[in-house]
């Protein structure tokens, strides 16, 4: 896991929420919505819950459930990049 990215923030958010250090919870959240809005835009939120939501399944080994989330999340960035991608395109036609 990279230490700058969605997941090891919210790794550590979810570190900080056991320890009831609600602070830290706010500053990880921040930081990974930040990263998720690079990713996916005004989608930033839903991007960040369904990992969270595939991360809480996986600590349940319920790994079907996870990947349902996971795949969803996946769909998300793919998509978003298509679109910058179009638009960077449509912006490049001299």
């Amino acid at each position: 896991m990279e230490p700058d990215s969605i997941d090891s923030h919210l790794q550590q958010m979810q570190e900080a929420a056991d320890k009831e250090e609600y602070e830290t919870v706010e500053s990880e959240y921040q930081l990974a919505l930040a990263k998720a809005t690079v990713l996916v835009g005004d989608e930033a939120p839903l991007l960040l819950l369904l990992l969270c939501m595939a991360r809480y399944y996986e600590a349940q080994s319920k790994l079907q459930h996870a990947e349902h989330f996971n795949r969803r999340a996946r769909k998300m960035i793919i998509q978003a990049n298509k679109q910058a991608s179009i638009r960077e395109s449509g912006q490049n036609t001299d």
